[in-house]
C-alpha cells in the first residue's frame, strides 16, 4: 500500500490479496483519504482509493485530525519531509530495542506548529503534485528502457 499511495511506480502490477472477514472482524479499515503512517519506518501516506477497502496492518496507524485546523497533505508532507518532524522521529526511534518502532505515545508526543490553513492547503497541493510528477517521470523511464529494449534488440527474437 505505502509505495503507490507514496507516488512511487512500480512496473509489477500490484495483485491484492483478497480475504472474507467475519462480520465482527475487529481489523481497521481504511477509506480514501484517510492518514496512515507506518510505525516502523514512520513513512506517512494518504491512502489511495485504489486501496480503499484495505485492513490496516499491524504496523501501521491511522492518523485523525481537525480539517478545520490542518490540511491532510500538509501534514503527509511535513511528516516525511519537514527537518523538524524528522528530527522529533529520528529521536523517538532512538534506544536499546532491537525492532525500532514508533509508539502511539511517541505519535501523541510530536509537536508541529503549522503555518495558517491556506498555506497550508497550497504546500499540501504542490507537494501532492510533486508526488505524481515524480510518479509520471518513473513511469516514463520505465516505458522509454521498455521500449528501447523492443526496437534495440528486435533482431534476436
Amino acid at each position: 500500500m505505502m509505495s503507490y499511495d507514496k507516488g512511487v511506480f512500480h512496473h509489477l502490477p500490484h495483485e491484492p490479496k483478497w480475504m472474507k472477514l467475519p462480520n465482527n472482524h475487529k481489523g481497521k479499515i481504511v477509506q480514501a483519504g484517510q492518514i496512515v503512517m507506518n510505525m516502523m519506518t514512520t513513512e506517512c501516506v494518504i491512502v489511495s482509493e485504489r486501496h480503499e477497502g484495505s485492513i490496516l496492518p499491524y504496523n501501521y496507524t491511522l492518523i485523525e485530525i481537525d480539517e478545520t485546523r490542518l490540511d491532510s497533505q500538509y501534514l503527509v508532507y511535513w511528516f516525511n519531509m519537514s527537518p523538524s518532524a524528522q528530527a522529533q522521529l529520528n529521536q523517538f526511534m532512538q534506544g536499546g530495542s532491537l525492532v525500532k518502532k514508533l509508539t502511539l505515545n511517541h505519535l501523541k508526543q510530536i509537536k508541529i506548529q503549522p503555518p495558517p490553513l491556506k498555506k497550508q492547503k497550497l504546500i499540501g497541493r504542490i507537494a501532492a503534485y510533486r508526488k505524481r510528477q515524480k510518479y509520471l517521470y518513473q513511469k516514463k523511464q520505465y516505458l522509454m528502457d521498455q521500449f528501447l529494449v523492443e526496437q534495440l534488440l528486435r533482431e534476436e527474437y
